[in-house]
């Protein structure tokens, strides 16, 4: 039997599947129309080859959907990819070989910001953030991290200057996340913003403080003691070692005790996610005050801080 046809079958037998995730999971509902056109595209791919012939399918494709929903069966598919090799369903580069494909094809759907093709455009950036945020929060392991793989696509700041990957997992630019928060301010996705927390606490406070603080003055005050703890990481990880400081510095312990007595949870959750990152900061008092915010997302990261 041809890979193209293996695969064929493989997704077809699940089209009807209540979601990628387990029962009563944030999910994605397979369209069975689009599901098959997205493997006929990938059989034109493995077998004729035809350039000219896939990009007619895929233009097809746009047409059985808006661009969001076209975007989440993509999403699907490239998931389901995964599960049928986990599975020993498909092998491994039957499973790269249309993860690939469906890759090119969610690139057809998306405008690069410029020439340099290194940044998809706001436009582009605000589909793909609304077609993924609704499935944001799946605890399904797959799902999750080909939704994580997509926003990398937002965020991603190929010029920038990582502090230390303690501090950010990659250079970030949050603009388009601030675009889509501003937008939708009075409904707050969590799952967007434990996200945007895992990749750069830092860069995640400076945008909720930006969008949700008024005051000047306290907004100056939040961004001073997010720069303050910056640079701490900063210095304590770069240059030459013997001169590098051991420890972390008074001023830093003393505005990341600041800020674990606001009430924002989302600041809260800044205070707890550096905690994790550098248990120097913690203290018993700081643990104290996570521990009164009752929020849930603050509470699940303060039991990985604690381990109880």
């Amino acid at each position: 039997m041809g890979s193209w046809l293996r695969i064929f079958l493989i997704v077809f037998a699940v089209l009807f599947m209540q979601s990628v995730g387990s029962s009563g999971d944030q999910m994605i509902v397979p369209d069975p129309q689009i599901q098959t056109q997205i493997n006929r595209i990938i059989s034109i791919a493995n077998t004729t080859g035809n350039k000219e012939e896939m990009l007619g399918e895929m233009a097809k494709l746009k047409g059985m959907g808006t661009t969001e929903h076209l975007l989440q069966q993509l999403i699907y598919f490239r998931t389901n990819a995964i599960k049928s090799f986990n599975a020993g369903k498909i092998t491994s580069n039957e499973m790269e070989n249309a993860r690939e494909i469906v890759l090119y094809t969610i690139g057809t759907l998306l405008t690069p910001a410029d020439t340099s093709f290194e940044k998809i455009s706001s436009p582009s950036a605000q589909t793909l953030i609304r077609a993924i945020v609704p499935y944001l929060g799946t605890e399904d392991p797959d799902l999750k991290k080909e939704l994580y793989r997509m926003l990398k696509m937002v965020d991603l700041n190929v010029s920038g200057r990582q502090v230390h990957p303690k501090y950010s997992e990659y250079p970030v630019d949050y603009v388009e996340y601030k675009l889509f928060i501003e937008t939708n301010k009075d409904n707050l996705s969590e799952p967007l913003v434990q996200y945007m927390y895992q990749k750069s606490p830092g860069e995640a406070l400076l945008t909720l403080t930006k969008v949700y603080i008024d005051d000047p003055q306290e907004r100056n005050t939040i961004i001073h003691a997010e720069d303050v703890i910056k640079e701490d990481f900063w210095k304590r990880y770069h240059g030459p070692v013997k001169s590098r400081p051991r420890t972390i510095s008074p001023e830093a312990k003393q505005v990341i005790d600041q800020l674990s007595r606001y009430p924002q949870w989302w600041i809260q959750l800044y205070v707890a996610e550096i905690l994790l990152r550098e248990p120097q900061f913690s203290s018993p008092q700081i643990l104290e005050r996570l521990k009164d915010t009752k929020h849930p997302v603050v509470l699940k990261t303060l039991e990985k801080i604690t381990g109880k």
